[in-house]
């Protein structure tokens, strides 16, 4: 029995203190790096949190930048479609005048053309008048009352 209780206080003495110091130390480590751990998992929630804040940031400021580039285009289509309206209304005015004068001109033509053919009919009915110009009149006035009455 003191054999036992010698070997027993030797085994205490040498192994139970350096162990049990190793295992306090172990112990101490494993509550560091939970710490540690603990701290990283709290930064990296800090992290993502920020990096949530600032994704929501950006996709506001793209979302603002592009409604403003929509605004902006339909303003110029605005400006474009105004402009291409008022040069089409120019061009049509620009062809309804040429187009009024062309027809004039081919009213004209066909009074002539009239008028010489009456002159030639009646001058061969009549044979040759003397005074054209009452004629002239009278083809005129007969004119008129065929246009009014169309």
């Amino acid at each position: 029995m003191i054999n036992f209780g010698v070997v027993f206080g030797a085994i205490t003495y040498l192994l139970y203190k350096p162990v049990s110091k190793m295992l306090e130390e172990r112990a101490e480590k494993i509550e560091k790096s939970q710490a540690a751990a603990e701290e990283t998992l709290r930064e990296r929630e800090q992290l993502e949190s920020l990096k949530k804040k600032q994704k929501l940031e950006s996709e506001k400021q793209a979302a603002k930048l592009l409604e403003e580039a929509k605004e902006d285009a339909s303003a110029k289509k605005k400006i474009l479609l105004q402009q291409a309206k008022e040069e089409a209304d120019a061009e049509k005015q620009k062809l309804m005048s040429a187009w009024e004068q062309q027809k004039k001109n081919i009213a004209s033509d066909m009074e002539k053309d009239f008028e010489e053919a009456v002159f030639a009919v009646a001058e061969r009915l009549m044979g040759k008048i003397d005074d054209k110009s009452k004629h002239a009149k009278l083809i005129d006035q007969g004119i008129g009352e065929l246009s009014q009455s169309i």
